[in-house]
């Protein structure tokens, strides 16, 4: 006959190990991953797809913003929302979600845009078509029961286009109002350097999270995400982060396989 315990030793460990268990799943990693991948193609401009998609995997992000993503165009003529989600998918084990969207504020093949992928499924998603021919590519998902919205922006290049940027920024600002009722993310590459005017909506109402990250040592490597030096790729939050959502690092990844770095911020969802 095997070994009995007393009542009251076997309720202490079935406490014990309830405790461990709700401990276990009380907090979620949040890894979010913001990162222009230049239509596929390397530095120089040869065409890597399939080594950029193996990079973003080794980043090990659960929520992922690509910009200049190419779906059936002259840049490699395949569908590279596919090659990076299966390169997630082969790295994790798990299903991943992607949501696309063109600068013709469409789902559609055949045009560059913006791509979101995440491990966790979309309750919504939705697209639109910034002034001056820019992507703005929405989803939402529930993160540990939190419900979190995520804005992938593309705006216009070139300092001499900060008028459009400021006109893009205007829209966004306007459809981040109207999921108002939603904590959001605001991600991609802004084209705008640290301190210009364009952004100043952008950093009275939302928070970077790099400068958030750094202000209390928790920022890694440099906070340019290009080869020249110079920030322009950022990831926001609302002004006020939630005591839900804890800051853990910021870090920039470099490599040669875009002409932009790869921008990780992770979070834990409790």
């Amino acid at each position: 006959m095997g070994r009995r315990f007393p009542t009251a030793v076997l309720l202490l460990l079935v406490c014990t190990i309830g405790a461990f268990a709700g401990t276990a799943s009380a907090q979620t990693r949040l890894r979010v991953a913001s990162w222009n991948v230049h239509h596929g193609t390397d530095v120089n401009a040869v065409y890597k797809v399939k080594e950029q998609a193996a990079f973003l995997a080794g980043l090990d992000p659960d929520v992922v913003a690509l910009q200049e993503v190419e779906r059936y165009t002259g840049w490699g003529n395949e569908d590279q929302a596919v090659v990076f989600k299966r390169a997630l998918e082969a790295a994790t084990g798990f299903t991943w979600y992607t949501h696309f969207s063109n600068h013709s504020g469409s789902t559609g093949t055949g045009q560059q845009g913006n791509l979101i992928l995440s491990r966790f499924p979309f309750t919504h998603t939705d697209q639109k078509s910034l002034p001056y021919t820019r992507a703005l590519t929405i989803a939402k998902m529930n993160v540990n029961g939190r419900s979190l919205l995520f804005f992938n922006v593309h705006l216009s290049p070139y300092s001499s286009k900060a008028n459009e940027r400021v006109t893009q920024l205007a829209e966004v600002s306007y459809y981040l109002t109207v999921y108002g009722s939603y904590d959001r993310f605001i991600l991609g590459d802004f084209n705008a350097g640290e301190g210009v005017a364009e952004l100043d909506p952008m950093r009275h109402w939302y928070r970077d999270q790099w400068t958030t990250a750094s202000a209390v040592g928790k920022a890694f490597g440099t906070s340019a995400t290009r080869p020249s030096g110079s920030r322009i790729d950022y990831i926001f939050f609302g002004k006020y982060l939630r005591s839900w959502l804890a800051l853990q690092s910021a870090d920039v990844f470099e490599t040669a396989l875009s002409d932009h770095y790869a921008l990780v911020v992770e979070y834990t969802v409790s």
